[in-house]
Order: C-alpha cells, then sequence, then structure tokens
C-alpha cells in the first residue's frame, strides 16, 4: 500500500467521515501459478467504487488505485484491505490483510468544502 507520494508510509491519516481518500495497492503473485483475486474493505472503512477482482500471473504485479471513506468517527479506527484468493473459496479469513489506523472525524461545513489529496494514476 503506498500514499499519495508513492511511498509505503505516511498514508493520510485524519479523514472526515464520508469524504473519499485514495490509496494504491499493489499485490505481486509468486504463488508459482496464475491466481485470481477479490479484494474487499471491512473495519470503520468502505469502498467508494467497485472493487476490482483480478489475475495475477506467477511473477507479476498488479497495481490499482482505491478510493474508500471511513464510515463511523472515531480515533485509531481500523480500515482492513483485504485480499482472497479466488481458488479458495471456502477460506473464512482472508489471505492477506492490511490494516491502516486513521481517525476520523464528523463532516463540518468546513471539511465538507476541503479537497482531498489523491494518488497520481498509475501507468
Amino acid at each position: 500500500m503506498l500514499n499519495a507520494s508513492g511511498e509505503a508510509r505516511w498514508y493520510e491519516r485524519d479523514l472526515v467521515v464520508g469524504q473519499p481518500v485514495e490509496v494504491r495497492l499493489t499485490v505481486t503473485n509468486r504463488e508459482r501459478k496464475t491466481v485470481g483475486y477479490l479484494l474487499t474493505i471491512s473495519g470503520g472503512g468502505a469502498a467508494v467504487d467497485p472493487l476490482p477482482v483480478f489475475t495475477v500471473e506467477n511473477g507479476e504485479t498488479w497495481t490499482g488505485q482505491i478510493r474508500y471513506v471511513a464510515t463511523t468517527e472515531g480515533e485509531r479506527l481500523p480500515i482492513r484491505f483485504e485480499l482472497w484468493r479466488q481458488d479458495r473459496p471456502d477460506d473464512t479469513t482472508p489471505y492477506r490483510v492490511v490494516e491502516l489506523r486513521v481517525n476520523a472525524e464528523r463532516p463540518t461545513p468546513a471539511s465538507a468544502e476541503a479537497p482531498r489529496r489523491t494518488i497520481p494514476p498509475v501507468g
């Protein structure tokens, strides 16, 4: 997971409930076979756009921008980005998880007008 500068740190931690934020996710397949993946978001967040289902060849990398929102206010809210393998439909726990801890506040007139940072397009 990368921030708006393409770094694996310093993601946006102070959010406004319901206001979209973007992160860039990268998945590299080291399974020695082609694998299909499904991405979900849980905890105190939800996806803004439909989340991708994608296939990655062995040794290849998929990168995508994900827009999400905090769904509730609070401090150190967990927002979980869960990666599921499509070849394991009976799994009850995600294959991989990245958890962000964010602070989310209730929208105010000033926060509704403030633009949020986004990640430059990939490629």
